[in-house]
């Protein structure tokens, strides 16, 4: 049996099929011999006989009652079913269970291909998995029809817009030997793949050599639409103006080349050239989407745009290709430029909502926009963000991005949220570090938080412009520079910035400038110059909020100039300053109202104003009582009411100084917290000039009882003084006791000698009278009613 077989085998090699065939039914007869192999071979002399319903027959018959569902014995069948007329679909349905079994079946495989390729590009998944099967499996010497099958699957690979695939099958199929046909073949699907691809120049050189033989051109017209399109974006306009007349003349009704043509044109800014060709289109095809589509751009693109005709056209561009996302996208952005982001924001989202659209670039970056000039940065945010997680350098989006991370950073900012604006700021640089925007928030912000390094070191990285940009930057600079402790760097950058502010003539500028440099010039002592500088800053700065700012620190330097002045003894210059720092209270903080208004009184007190001193003293009088921490020791304890008191006795009346009294007496009665010895002192001071004042008054009984009070308070030469005019004011009641009380005192008050002359005189004691007067002269008196009175003398006694 054996060899009954190996010569039918022979007879099979020799393509002896007839005697093949009589050996393999001789020994399938012996069931026991047989096997399904050998069964397969019977069947496929059939096939190779061209007996294809006896083949099937015997197959039907024989071989599959033998070995039911034996995938060689079915392969065969399969095979003979595809040769058969009407039998193709149930070859394939055939085809399709065995190869699940044998998946190295090459000949089912191609079966399938063919089948599905005839069904067109509805079906080019499955063709494209069969033929790529066949191409795995298939034996090397089978090789020979790769090509046609190449361009096949290059054909269905172009179908899918699966643009590499079919390049990679097309150039396979170029190599030799290559039959011309596929080759042209092959060529074709190279013009139509670069320009699937955008490889502009390998388009091109594929399209050019189909398009030089006419008939096949004549054939396949679109190679002109890619060929014109590839010139196009390789601005080679007439290349491609010529490339879309080719494909006009061939294809008059068409659409197609007329569209191409006005992208020619659209490219060269002849816009009513574009615009007419897009009419001619129109006029082929009415309301066809496809034109609508490209006159929407068209409209969208000029310049100037013209969005409402864009949205007309592109509106009936949608209604006929709802499904496009290109045309909805285009339609958002023409919303857009109509400025009807709301529009715009709604159609983008019904784009994104699409099947399979929902990271569309372009609809993602369409509804950024509109969400951001809408003003909802969050939904603007998410989709520039969406964005950059598909396409990380989208310059476009990354841009979108990093503008609404600093609008929001900037609204934190306003709020007063300062770690949240460098939260968004810091979010910002992650997607574009050499923002110039970003960098100079964030040193805005930083400037706000009082950290002046950082604020210098994200303001090296905002480029300077000649203008209001170099200003501005010089400006920030010399607050950084203050900040982070530079003051002669910040005294030169805000120089800068005031030379560029009026160089042009930026007269808010120059005031912001000038506000900002003015406490600067004033810390280092320079008081007169800051005011000036800060006067002009509030005179440029009108219902500015740095205006504000600029008044408050002119008063300070009021306030530090009156100091200068009092310190300098010009009472008078330092209470008109003082005035000066109070002229709007309002901008003052805390205690400094206080202080400022105590200064004024104290330089008013020392130029002898002591009622107006006392005046601004007793409104501060709430004050009385409490520790001032402002005030030197001991006075911050003692407090207003000391000068109050000192106010009152500067008065010059009976009343001020009996309430003066009152108040030192009170403040003496508070212990070792007021200057005892002080405080005496001014009480002494106060009764006697109230005993001045009593006396000139002709309340002499009042004014004696003063000066007893002073004496009690008196030591040494002052209380001998006292005395003495305790002593004057008795000589009214001519009384022994007065000449004595005299006496006594005249060998240390020399008005004592004047007196007792005046006693003694009254007496009738010229001489003694002459001679106390000489002594008192001798000491220094003097008063020309004493000289008048020796002089009288000394003709009466002949001296």
């Amino acid at each position: 049996m054996m060899q009954l077989l190996q010569e039918a085998d022979a007879s099979y090699d020799r393509a002896d099929f007839a005697t093949a065939a009589a050996k393999y039914d001789r020994a399938i007869t012996d069931t026991q011999a047989a096997n399904p192999g050998i069964y397969a071979k019977r069947a496929s002399i059939f096939l190779f006989e061209k007996r294809y319903s006896e083949g099937l027959d015997w197959i039907t018959n024989t071989a599959e009652k033998a070995y039911p569902d034996d995938p060689l014995i079915l392969s065969q069948k399969a095979i003979i079913l595809s040769k058969i007329e009407g039998k193709k679909a149930e070859a394939v349905e055939l085809a399709l269970k065995v190869v699940v079994q044998r998946p190295d079946a090459f000949t089912l495989h191609l079966l399938i291909g063919d089948f599905y390729y005839k069904a067109g590009m509805d079906a080019a998944d499955e063709t494209i998995s069969a033929y790529e099967a066949y191409l795995k499996h298939r034996p090397k010497e089978a090789g020979d029809s790769d090509n046609r099958i190449l361009v096949k699957l290059g054909l269905r690979y172009l179908d899918k817009k699966k643009f590499a695939q079919a390049e990679k099958r097309f150039s396979a199929a170029l190599r030799p030997p290559v039959d011309r046909m596929i080759a042209i073949h092959a060529t074709k699907g190279l013009c139509a793949t670069f320009a699937g691809l955008e490889s502009w120049r390998e388009a091109r050189d594929a399209c050019e050599k189909v398009s030089r033989d006419k008939a096949l051109v004549q054939e396949d017209t679109w190679v002109y639409l890619h060929l014109g399109k590839a010139n196009l974006k390789l601005k080679r306009h007439d290349d491609a103006l010529a490339a879309a007349s080719a494909y006009v003349r061939l294809r008059p009704r068409s659409p197609d080349g007329y569209i191409l043509r006005s992208l020619v044109h659209f490219e060269r800014q002849a816009w009513q050239l574009a615009e007419e060709e897009l009419a001619r289109a129109d006029q082929v095809s009415p309301n066809n989407p496809e034109v609508a589509h490209w006159q929407g751009r068209m409209y969208l693109g000029r310049k100037p745009p013209n969005p409402k005709k864009a949205i007309e056209r592109l509106t009936l561009a949608r209604a006929g290709k709802p499904d496009d996302a290109d045309v909805v996208a285009d339609l958002s952005a023409a919303f857009l430029a109509d400025r009807r982001p709301a529009e715009a924001a709604r159609v983008a989202e019904e784009g994104l909502a699409m099947e399979g659209q929902s990271t569309n670039v372009r609809l993602l970056i369409v509804h950024g926009h509109a969400s951001y000039d809408m003003g909802n940065l969050t939904p603007a945010l998410q989709s520039y963000v969406s964005v950059l997680e598909e396409e990380r350098k989208n310059r476009v989006a990354r841009e979108g991005a990093v503008l609404v991370l600093n609008r929001i950073a900037g609204e934190k900012l306003k709020a007063g949220d300062l770690e949240g604006a460098a939260k968004h700021l810091g979010e910002a640089l992650s997607y574009q570090a050499s923002s110039p925007e970003t960098n100079l928030n964030t040193a805005i912000v930083a400037l706000e938080a009082g950290n002046g390094t950082r604020a210098l070191a994200h303001l090296e990285k905002v480029p300077v412009k000649k203008g209001e940009n170099e200003a501005l930057l010089e400006r920030l600079r010399g607050k950084a520079h203050v900040l982070a402790g530079h003051p002669a760097a910040a005294q030169e950058s805000y120089a800068r910035a005031l030379t560029e502010a009026q160089r042009l003539r930026n007269k808010r500028l120059v005031g912001e400038v000038r506000a900002e440099w003015g406490p600067l010039v004033l810390a280092e002592g320079r008081t007169d110059e800051a005011i000036e500088m800060l006067k002009q800053s509030i005179q440029d700065l009108v219902a500015s909020p740095l205006a504000r700012a600029a008044s408050r620190n002119l008063q300070l330097a009021f306030f530090r100039q009156g100091l200068g002045r009092l310190k300098a003894r010009q009472p008078a210059q330092a209470a008109t300053s003082f005035e000066n720092a109070l002229r709007e209270p309002e901008h003052l903080k805390g205690e400094e109202r206080s202080i400022v208004s105590f200064a004024l009184g104290l330089a008013l007190l020392q130029n002898g104003q002591a009622a107006r001193a006392l005046s601004i003293f007793q409104a501060m009088e709430p004050l009385a009582g409490s520790t001032q921490p402002w005030l030197k020791p001991p006075f911050d304890k003692i407090g207003i009411d000391f000068f109050i008191a000192r106010a009152l006795y500067g008065s010059g009346t009976v009343t001020a100084y009996q309430k003066a009294i009152e108040r030192f007496k009170l403040i003496l009665g508070k212990g070792g917290m007021a200057p005892q010895e002080k405080i005496k002192e001014l009480i002494q001071s106060s009764w006697e000039l109230l005993a001045y004042e009593q006396y000139a008054k002709n309340m002499e009984a009042e004014a004696a009882k003063a000066l007893k009070e002073a004496s009690k308070q008196a030591r040494g030469d002052r209380k001998h003084a006292i005395d003495h005019n305790l002593a004057v004011l008795a000589m009214a009641k001519r009384g022994g006791t007065t000449r004595k009380a005299l006496e006594k005192l005249a060998d240390r008050i020399p008005e004592a000698l004047v007196n007792l002359g005046i006693l003694l005189d009254r007496e009738g004691d010229v001489e003694r009278a002459y001679e106390l007067w000489k002594r008192a002269q001798e000491k220094g008196v003097r008063s020309t009613d004493l000289a008048q009175w020796i002089d009288a003398k000394r003709r009466i006694l002949g001296d």
